[in-house]
């Protein structure tokens, strides 16, 4: 490996680091997955479509000063 560039060592501990972060966050997100789907199994979500779910008001974006109509 003495014969490698730079390059080549910068791009191997990026990789290196990218490796290391999604082994270290694969739980977290197969946790979150699994809440999602208990969560969709149970019969909830945020669809405002879904059925008895009540709508939230249309949110708009306004140049107007905070507290002004």
């Amino acid at each position: 490996m003495g014969d490698s560039t730079p390059a080549d060592r910068y791009l191997d501990a990026a990789i290196g680091l990218l490796q290391r972060v999604r082994e270290e966050e694969a739980e977290a997100v197969a946790a979150a997955g699994a809440l999602l789907a208990g969560t969709v199994a149970a019969g909830g979500g945020c669809s405002p479509s879904a059925p008895g779910t009540p709508r939230s008001p249309r949110r708009t974006w306004s140049t107007a000063p905070a507290g002004s109509p």
